[in-house]
């Protein structure tokens, strides 16, 4: 009887304690243990050293569910918020990430715990910083995951490959062969990677879906490519210092204005929206010049160009 009453109540404590242990906020299941354990004395090492960036972390975690019900709309920016910590909140990220807790919250639970993902994520990409590399690869190869945050992961790997993470980049290339077919609606994230080999692994993909794969997959590649070369994103600093801006948004121009001619008009409503987004200064010139060519539409390619003139980004 004793015995019994014994196992009894190891097993309500082991229940208890299951219960009231947090849980990560996304599954972390494809995360390898040496990944794991590299993040753990990572994220070790700097609890250690500055304890308070990982309760500010916290405490933005808990005040998350108040700062949602005053903002409109519900919706906080909870990656500027945690941007404005500095680089050293990057170990509090991962480890909320990988071992943190929901917010807690009555009617905004799913849409709180959304945000504050997403902003997680985003802001794990904002620095240069490959240590989140698995972390990400993680949330974006998740096999349940909902497409938000799965995006966010992948815009977040992006950047990391937009600031030089070879790694990251070779990542994005895998998950966009495992995750494109079946949430097409995921494949403009991947613009966020705004390297010239992403483009022109984009620009190759683009042309082998013209061959047999769907409609929602082709536009989310021409919206992704529109991304990649967006005009006004090559033009700050960090961008512009790589060099490789010119070359990557005149092979995407050039490309999209290509497939416009013979286009039908749904399809151009997307490519336009890409090629107001590449912003080429020279691009009614580079239109008129396709249009010359054989094979193409003159009429289309004529339209085309004047909506280019009176792009809504150069009003």
């Amino acid at each position: 009887m004793m015995a019994r009453q014994f196992y009894v109540h190891v097993f309500s404590v082991c229940l208890l304690a299951s219960a009231a242990a947090p849980a990560s906020p996304v599954p972390m299941a494809s995360l390898s243990p040496a990944a794991a354990r590299n993040i753990d004395a990572f994220t070790a090492k700097a609890r250690a050293a500055n304890p308070q960036i990982f309760r500010s972390v916290s405490k933005l975690r808990e005040e998350l569910p108040g700062l949602a019900r005053k903002a409109r709309g519900g919706k906080v920016n909870v990656r500027a918020r945690l941007v404005a910590l500095g680089p050293e909140a990057l170990p509090a990220v991962l480890s909320e990430l990988k071992d943190g807790a929901a917010p807690a919250v009555g009617d905004l639970l799913a849409s709180t715990n959304t945000s504050w993902v997403i902003g997680l994520l985003e802001t794990a990409g904002h620095w240069s910083n490959p240590i989140a590399v698995p972390v990400l690869e993680s949330v974006a190869t998740q096999p349940d995951g909902s497409a938000p945050v799965i995006a966010a992961a992948i815009r977040a790997l992006g950047e990391l490959g937009t600031m030089g993470s070879e790694d990251a980049e070779k990542r994005l290339e895998e998950i966009y062969g495992r995750r494109a077919g079946a949430m097409p609606e995921l494949i403009e994230s991947f613009g966020y990677c705004r390297r010239i080999t992403m483009a022109r692994f984009l620009l190759g993909t683009l042309e082998s879906a013209s061959n047999g794969q769907g409609e929602a997959q082709r536009n989310g590649l021409v919206k992704a490519l529109g991304q990649v070369a967006s005009g006004w994103v090559w033009e700050t600093a960090n961008l512009a210092k790589t060099g490789e801006g010119n070359d990557v948004r005149r092979a995407v121009f050039d490309a999209l204005v290509q497939r416009y001619s013979h286009a039908d008009a749904a399809a151009r409503r997307v490519l336009t929206d890409a090629l107001w987004l590449v912003d080429l200064p020279d691009g009614v010139t580079r239109v008129k010049a396709h249009g010359t060519k054989n094979g193409t539409d003159a009429a289309a390619l004529t339209e085309l160009a004047s909506k280019l003139a009176s792009s809504p980004l150069r009003r």
